[in-house]
C-alpha cells in the first residue's frame, strides 16, 4: 500500500482583456509506504524482497504566462513561457539502520554495478561516487579518490552523493506569428542543473586495454582523461547535462479558398529536434533514466506538408 497526502494552491490570472492570462501552481506532497526491492535478513526464502518501506517529500512551483501582444486583421503574434521546479526529498525508512540506502542505477560494465542510490536527506536517484582527486595541473589522477571520512584509506564508506536526476529548473517557450496568409511557429526548452552519469565515457577506457593511441584518439565516447582502466565509481562521470533545445519549427502558407468557397489548402515545411545547445559530452543530454550507456541519437527530422479541407 501507497499512502500519500498533498496540498495543492492555484492561482490563475489574466488581465488586459485576457490578452494576458497565466497561473502559479504551489504544491506540496508527502507519500508513504513507498515499496522498494530491498536486502532481507536470513531464514526467508529470498535475500531481497519488496517492501513497503520509504516516505517522500515533494514540493515544487509551477509559473506559466500566455501572452497576446499584438492581434489585429492581418499580422498576429501569442507566445506561452512556463518554468517550474520541483524539489523531492526521501524522508524516511522503515526499520532500518542509520545510513541505510537502496543502490540502484544499473550502469554497463562489470557485473551488478551501481552508481545511484535512495537516501534518507537526498533526491533520489543521487549518485553515488567517489570525489576524483586531481593534480597540481588540473589533471585527474587515475584511482586516486579524496578520503572524505578522514580514516586514512580510501574505500567505499568515502563515496559521497553527488547531484541527481532532479534538474534545478526546468522551462518552455513557444510563439505563432501570423502575417496574411503566412505562419510561423517554434517550441523551445530548457533544463537547468540536469545530470547525466556518462557510461559510454567511463566504458570508453577499456578501449586502452585491446587498442592503440591512434583507435583511442577515434573513440567518440572517450572524455580523454588519460586513464588506463575503467573508474566507474568517479564523479568526473557524473556531468553537467543541462541544455537548451528547439524541438520543432514550421512555416506554413494558407491558400484559402482554392477549388471552391469553403475549402481550404495550406502546404507547410517543418523541422522537428532542430538543435541542441550542451556542454554534455555525451550524444544526447536528455537520457531516460540520466545514465547513458549506449543512447542512439534523436533524428534531425524535416517535413513538407499538406492541410487540405473541403
Amino acid at each position: 500500500l501507497i499512502f500519500a497526502f498533498s496540498f495543492f494552491s492555484k492561482k490563475d490570472f489574466g488581465f488586459l482583456n485576457n490578452r494576458i492570462t497565466g497561473s502559479i501552481d504551489w504544491f506540496q506532497k508527502d507519500t508513504k509506504k513507498l515499496q522498494a526491492l530491498i536486502d532481507i535478513p536470513a531464514g526467508e526464502f529470498s535475500n531481497r524482497n519488496y517492501k513497503n518501506i520509504g516516505t517522500l517529500k515533494t514540493d515544487g512551483i509551477e509559473f506559466l504566462i500566455n501572452v497576446n501582444p499584438i492581434k489585429t486583421q492581418d499580422f498576429s503574434w501569442d507566445f506561452s513561457f512556463n518554468v517550474a521546479h520541483y524539489n523531492p526529498k526521501v524522508k524516511h525508512f522503515d526499520d532500518v539502520a542509520e545510513g541505510y540506502f537502496i543502490p540502484t542505477g544499473d550502469i554497463t560494465g562489470g557485473v551488478g554495478n551501481q552508481v545511484q542510490a535512495h537516501a534518507v536527506g537526498y533526491t533520489p536517484f543521487s549518485f553515488l561516487v567517489y570525489q576524483q582527486a586531481y593534480d597540481s595541473n588540473g589533471r585527474p589522477l587515475e584511482g586516486v579518490y579524496v578520503d572524505r571520512n578522514g580514516d586514512g584509506k580510501t574505500d567505499a564508506k568515502d563515496k559521497y552523493y553527488y547531484k541527481s536526476t532532479t534538474p534545478d529548473a526546468t522551462f518552455g517557450f513557444s510563439t505563432k506569428f501570423k502575417y496574411k496568409n503566412w505562419d510561423l511557429s517554434t517550441s523551445v526548452r530548457a533544463v537547468i542543473g540536469n545530470y547525466v552519469y556518462n557510461n559510454a565515457a567511463s566504458n570508453s577506457n577499456v578501449l586502452s586495454v585491446t587498442s592503440n593511441d591512434f583507435m583511442q584518439n577515434l573513440s567518440t565516447t572517450s572524455a580523454q582523461y588519460g586513464f588506463k582502466n575503467v573508474q566507474y565509481w568517479s564523479d568526473i562521470f557524473v556531468e553537467d547535462a543541462s541544455f537548451f533545445r528547439m524541438d520543432n519549427l514550421t512555416l506554413g502558407y494558407d491558400f484559402g479558398d482554392v477549388f471552391n468557397k469553403g475549402s481550404k489548402l495550406r502546404v507547410y515545411g517543418m523541422a522537428q529536434n532542430v538543435f541542441v545547445i550542451t556542454d554534455y559530452k555525451g550524444v544526447d543530454p536528455e537520457i531516460f533514466g540520466n545514465i547513458d550507456n549506449g543512447f542512439y541519437q534523436r533524428p534531425k527530422i524535416y517535413s513538407l506538408g499538406l492541410n487540405f479541407q473541403f
